[in-house]
């Protein structure tokens, strides 16, 4: 049995990215007069490769009306309120392999469970946390900036954290499966495959583990990765390796911007969408439709409600709100496609955001030095937007 204690992030300098997936090092990206939700976090060692069962016990000795709870590289595990004196158990299933951090080439080996509270008043908090080797399934996830473990500043405000629909997704799901999230900013269906993060998804799968792939944010940059070109050679590979190993491929269509115009929603994606559905129907495969259903609730929140759900000044990746409303969506999909092996959380929250919170916060540009200069670069057009449209229209025609 292994007992998780506090953890220190300036005496063990791990790369956040291996660690509890904040960056204390990180410059400030934006101003605002608000207080921020605290990080603390607990480790222990473990032996790469296993999958690990952890309990914890919460207790709170005054009230908290707002707790982030997260495991491993900020997988987030639920939003909760404590009563003075409340006391809450949990188990949670990890996993530990190996990542190839977003816009580098070189692959880190996981090492140490972690587990992460956010709150105003960490130091109300009581926590105990054991860990024990455990045999359970995978949940592989493959993908780009949308689906990936996301890092956060540590002076984390829920409202700007990026924060990926694969990332909130555990939150979600019931049962004994560890989430291995291999998908990473920038990529694309061939970058997945050349800078080697496809190769650890293979090296890791094992028989009737599930493997859910989301790909097009980046390919529609890129002539060759148009829908009926690579991009559906690429997927189509993917499928039949992940079949040849005995795991059980999945495709995810792509999530939804929130992109408007003239006040009309502006589907950016939806020759992608269509692809991949014909592509499972083809091929015999599940298809989990999370294109329509982000689309169609971007469209029930509106066009300014919509980007309470986003980073201020982003309109592709989410914030700790549109995370938890996106995965919310996945979650269902795999339980409607595979109900005997997803069962969904009961009793979820709604956590939802103040509206109007964009004015609330001013950006300042933060750059960072990257090693792989290309998903770098696709990764950053997302965040403008008028750039982004003028890409997509000009490849379209190529």
């Amino acid at each position: 049995m292994l007992r998780l204690k506090k953890y220190e992030p300036h005496q063990h300098k791990w790369s956040p990215e291996i660690a509890d997936g904040f960056d204390y090092l990180s410059k400030v990206a934006f101003k605002t007069n608000h207080s921020p939700l605290r990080p603390v976090s607990f480790f222990t060692l473990a032996k790469p490769g296993e999958n690990y069962e952890i309990k914890l016990t919460i207790k709170a000795k005054e009230e908290v009306p707002e707790l982030l709870l997260y495991t491993g590289r900020r997988q987030f595990r639920g939003y909760l309120t404590f009563q003075k004196g409340e006391q809450k158990n949990f188990t949670f299933y990890q996993s530990l392999t190996e990542i190839i951090p977003d816009f580098e080439k070189e692959k880190l080996e996981m090492s140490a469970l972690f587990v992460t509270y956010c709150c105003k008043n960490p130091e109300v908090i009581e926590m105990e946390a054991t860990a024990k080797p455990q045999v359970v399934r995978k949940l592989f996830l493959c993908g780009d900036s949308t689906v990936t473990d996301q890092v956060a500043p540590f002076r984390y405000f829920p409202e700007m954290a990026y924060t990926s629909w694969g990332q909130s997704l555990p939150a979600f799901l019931t049962g004994k499966f560890a989430i291995d999230n291999q998908a990473h900013s920038g990529n694309t269906s061939e970058s997945f495959q050349k800078e080697g993060h496809f190769d650890l998804v293979k090296k890791w799968i094992r028989p009737n583990d599930y493997c859910l792939f989301q790909f097009g944010h980046n390919d529609q940059k890129i002539p060759h990765l148009l829908p009926q070109r690579d991009y559906r050679k690429n997927i189509l590979k993917f499928v039949r390796e992940i079949q040849s190993l005995q795991g059980i491929a999945v495709l995810v269509t792509p999530m939804g911007r929130n992109t408007w115009q003239n006040g009309d929603y502006n589907d950016l994606l939806l020759d992608y969408d269509q692809e991949i559905k014909a592509l499972g129907q083809q091929v015999q495969v599940p298809v989990l439709s999370l294109h329509d259903k982000t689309v169609a609730l971007w469209k029930q929140f509106g066009q300014k409600r919509s980007t309470d759900f986003f980073p201020k000044g982003d309109y592709t990746h989410t914030n700790d709100y549109g995370s938890y409303q996106v995965a919310t969506l996945v979650a269902q999909e795999l339980n409607r496609v595979f109900p005997d092996d997803f069962l969904l959380a009961e009793n979820m929250p709604a956590f939802l955001p103040q509206k109007n919170r964009w004015q609330d916060f001013s950006v300042q540009i933060d750059t960072k030095d990257t090693k792989n200069k290309d998903s770098a670069t696709l990764h950053t057009m997302e965040a403008a937007l008028d750039e982004l449209v003028e890409t997509i229209e000009t490849v379209k025609k190529k």
